[in-house]
């Protein structure tokens, strides 16, 4: 039999004042598949561009004028966050989960959405050209008030859509 530990990092402290460098700090001291919890926290105006998040919990939080662009937020929990003004272009969000996800005028161009799971999600003033949604589950989410355009959906289960 295999066990596969992932280990849970707790963070002493505001997390809802975190700036890049503490965010960069603790990327470098993770060992593989520790999660890190930043759940309800309130971050804005933050850019994090090319940084390692990896598992990072981001459930519940609000997440305002953050620059996730070109970084690693694989395996990422977004469930029930709120996105707002949030670049992801480029981003590496494969097998993350954006379950009840509210997103406003956020960019998800060329962003890896592979294997991810996401249903339930209101997006207004979005941006998706080129995202690649490959092998996910995409379900009940209205794309109408939203840029959509040449997108990847190969393998993904998809239902309840609506598109421009």
């Amino acid at each position: 039999m295999k066990f596969h530990l992932i280990r849970f990092v707790e963070i002493v402290g505001d997390k809802n004042q975190f700036k890049r460098a503490d965010f960069e700090r603790l990327s470098t001291m993770l060992i593989q598949d520790e999660k890190v919890d930043f759940q309800n926290v309130k971050l804005k105006n933050l850019d994090l561009s090319g940084l390692n998040l990896s598992n990072f919990n981001f459930k519940g939080a609000e997440l305002k004028n953050i620059n996730f662009s070109g970084c690693n937020l694989e395996a990422c929990i977004f469930e029930k966050a709120t996105l707002i003004d949030c670049d992801f272009s480029g981003a590496n969000l494969k097998n993350s989960n954006f379950l009840n996800v509210t997103g406003i005028r956020s960019n998800f161009t060329n962003a890896q959405m592979i294997y991810a799971y996401l249903r339930w999600m209101e997006f207004e003033s979005c941006m998706f050209d080129k995202t690649n949604f490959s092998h996910s589950l995409l379900t009940s989410t209205d794309f109408t008030n939203n840029i959509v355009s040449d997108n990847l959906f190969e393998g993904t289960e998809m239902s309840g859509l609506t598109f421009p």
